[in-house]
């Protein structure tokens, strides 16, 4: 690890892997509940098409969501403003207000964590769920770490407790380092 860091806080809001964890950092937290007022109101039926956005219904609520496979009866959606991808029924999936994309991005950043490698995987991301899902958690990110990245590599998690959720994970076995 480098000597000098830099610490973000967010929420985790989706562990997709043990090493691809969705981040809702603070800065983005108010953007969420208004675009969140905005998606809830799109009602015009969509026919979902490879690569666009829609508004899809996740557990009872719409939320942004690109389609990623189209299907006779439902269709392939990654939700942009918690990472986690799920079958959305096509009378489920509504247009969105024209712009919304560019007035307000995703509201996660896809992050791995660096140098780990997983012994048991499914435990593991178990584990990070168990500790972190929807609470509070600090980034430790490099000096050199480029924020403006698709995915940020994060030099370690920690916990709402300020404990580290790798060492945690090399403690139990789950997972090595590799470096």
């Amino acid at each position: 690890m480098s000597n000098c860091s830099i610490m973000l806080s967010g929420i985790l809001a989706h562990v997709a892997d043990f090493d691809r964890l969705y981040i809702n950092l603070d800065k983005e937290a108010n953007d969420l509940a208004q675009v969140q007022q905005l998606v809830e109101a799109c009602s015009k039926p969509a026919v979902p098409v490879p690569g666009e956005l829609f508004a899809a219904c996740y557990e009872g609520s719409l939320y942004r969501g690109m389609c990623i496979r189209a299907g006779r009866e439902d269709s392939l959606i990654h939700f942009l403003d918690y990472g986690n991808t799920e079958r959305v029924p096509l009378n489920q999936m509504f247009e969105l207000p024209a712009g919304l994309l560019q007035t307000s991005p995703p509201l996660v950043r896809c992050c791995s964590l660096e140098g780990l490698l997983a012994i048991d995987e499914e435990a593991a991301l178990a584990e990070i769920t168990r500790l972190a899902l929807e609470r509070p958690v600090t980034l430790r990110l490099s000096d050199g770490t480029d924020c403006g990245q698709a995915a940020i590599v994060v030099e370690d998690l920690l916990d709402e407790a300020g404990q580290s959720v790798s060492e945690r994970l090399i403690e139990l076995r789950l997972v090595r380092r590799y470096k």
